[in-house]
């Protein structure tokens, strides 16, 4: 359990084994994302069982920037309705 700084955001992890990941969508590398940029968060961890086996792995986040403003451009509204 524990809680991990990412790039663009924060993974907590329960004991449990569950997680929870929070984007912090004021940071600088998360806005730079723009365009519909992507970025990835990489967080590797090692599982160990009751006999002291272990196994490691990477839990990979894609992340996505969608949030640009949409612009429509050539729409002509002379003398008609848009609906």
């Amino acid at each position: 359990p524990g809680t991990f700084a990412g790039t663009y955001g924060t993974l907590v992890l329960n004991a449990n084994g569950t997680y929870t990941y929070t984007l912090n969508t004021t940071d600088a590398d998360f806005k730079a994302l723009t365009g519909g940029g992507d970025g990835t968060e990489n967080f590797t961890y090692t599982l160990t069982d009751a006999d002291g086996d272990t196994s490691t792995a990477t839990l990979v986040l894609q992340i996505h920037n969608n949030d640009d403003p949409v612009t429509i451009d050539g729409l002509n509204v002379n003398g008609g309705e848009l609906t």
